[in-house]
């Protein structure tokens, strides 16, 4: 494919997920789908650079999520029966679980339970192998701050089936809220600061 073509394709896919948007709201994994199929098409270079050019107006935030379902396209996809019913929360989990090397248990759960009749059947399969997964813990040149034990104590421990676990304490400077087992993906952070942020907001 010449370079005036590839780019002619591209620009028929930006067309294309106009049109979409106007006509209805695409779901998460409707847009991160048409990003890998753009990109394994010769529009784009690769996927990166297919959601850079579809989505150029969406925020950085949301064009990261993109990306995120892309990936759950690309390695779950031919598997899931019901990926377009996954809330962005489930869908960010996944993306998290697989870029931590997750693929292969995912795979296995979907495979190993056969098919599933619901998206809450299809996602019991999934919460379950999710909950097996041992992640990494987050490398500390990564930067951040060090971690440090609350001065209140070990505090209650909420543990999810996602795999983390909430640490509920508080020191003197007030409560304390920490997220322990796996490493949580930008975007996701960002949700969870804007629910926290929501609930203390003002009434």
């Amino acid at each position: 494919m010449s370079e005036d073509d590839a780019e002619a394709m591209g620009g028929g896919f930006v067309a294309m997920v106009e049109e979409n948007e106007i006509r209805a709201t695409l779901s998460p994994y409707e847009r991160g789908r048409i990003a890998v199929v753009a990109a394994r098409g010769g529009a784009f270079v690769n996927t990166e650079a297919a959601v850079e050019a579809l989505f150029a107006a969406a925020s950085k935030a949301k064009r990261s999520k993109i990306r995120s379902f892309a990936q759950l396209f690309e390695e779950l996809g031919d598997l899931l029966r019901f990926p377009e019913m996954l809330t962005e929360k489930q869908g960010l989990i996944l993306a998290t679980a697989l870029r931590n090397g997750g693929e292969a248990p995912l795979r296995d759960a979907l495979e190993q339970g056969g098919p599933a009749g619901t998206i809450a059947e299809e996602w019991g399969l999934l919460e379950a192998a999710l909950a097996t997964l041992e992640m990494p813990e987050r490398n500390p040149r990564r930067g951040g701050r060090p971690k440090k034990a609350p001065a209140g104590g070990e505090g209650e421990r909420i543990r999810l089936s996602s795999g983390f676990t909430l640490v509920r304490d508080s020191d003197a400077r007030g409560p304390l809220v920490r997220i322990e087992g796996r490493e949580v993906a930008p975007e996701v952070m960002e949700d969870i600061i804007e629910s926290i942020r929501r609930c203390l907001e003002v009434r």
